[in-house]
């Protein structure tokens, strides 16, 4: 249901000009999307490699020197 309503305030945003709407949705982002400082924690973003590294391993294979696509939204 979220990414419905994301999308709705995505194509209303749109409609503004370029350079209004970018700052618009920037605005957005930082205080209630992926881009608030609390989620930005360089202590977050370790937590999540180090999962991404367990969950590689997890299926048998080695993070080590391998090549891995992520597929994903955001960072």
């Amino acid at each position: 249901m979220k990414w419905q309503l994301k999308a709705k305030i995505q194509n209303l945003v749109n409609i503004f000009p370029s350079s209004l709407s970018y700052s618009t949705y920037y605005w957005i982002q930082r205080n209630f999307g992926g881009l608030r400082k609390d989620r930005l924690s360089p202590i977050n973003r370790l937590e999540a490699g180090i999962e991404t590294v367990r969950r590689i391993e997890q299926v048998g294979r080695s993070p080590v020197g391998g090549t891995f696509l992520e597929v994903g939204m955001g960072r």
